[in-house]
């Protein structure tokens, strides 16, 4: 209902109103998903449990799109690709990162000696289904889009990787 124009009155440029999209779509729930990691008491395997269903509730909203259309713009917005990146992508990373380490100081988690790859290990799989079920899942008859399904079955697959 707004004028073609009316954005560039606030936003420099498409890069600059893509980049304020990113922030306003996943600046927020990133920093309630840190607090939250940073003060729960329980046990780690609790903790990770949280934390994707913290993921979940974001993927599964209509923010969650922003993965989808973040990943099929980075050729024509690199800048913004690298924004993301640096500011938003790493963040994700390093709470997996901090969980991984949490759990394996309590004698939790097995000791893991990649920690940083571990972690994208961890993140990468929640992006990509968000992104399937926005794009490939409403096509594909072999396999129903079953969130359920898929969350249970990536929880069981790492907490037994992580098992010590």
């Amino acid at each position: 209902g707004v004028s073609k124009g009316l954005p560039y009155l606030y936003f420099k440029n498409k890069e600059e109103l893509f980049k304020a999209v990113i922030v306003e779509a996943i600046g927020e729930p990133l920093l309630r998903a840190n607090d939250m990691v940073d003060a729960f008491d329980g046990p780690t395997t609790d903790l990770l449990r949280e934390l994707v269903a913290k993921f979940r509730e974001f993927a599964e909203s209509p923010l969650g799109g922003v993965i989808k259309l973040i990943l099929a713009e980075a050729g024509n917005f690199p800048d913004v690709a690298r924004f993301y990146c640096s500011n938003f992508d790493l963040h994700g990373r390093e709470l997996f990162a901090k969980v991984l380490r949490r759990g394996i100081a309590r004698g939790e988690f097995r000791p893991v000696d990649d920690i940083e790859m571990s972690a994208i290990l961890l993140a990468q799989p929640l992006a990509m289904h968000s992104v399937w079920l926005r794009s490939l899942a409403p096509h594909d008859e072999s396999l129903p889009a079953d969130s359920d399904r898929f969350y249970e079955a990536y929880l069981d697959f790492v907490l037994r990787g992580l098992r010590p």
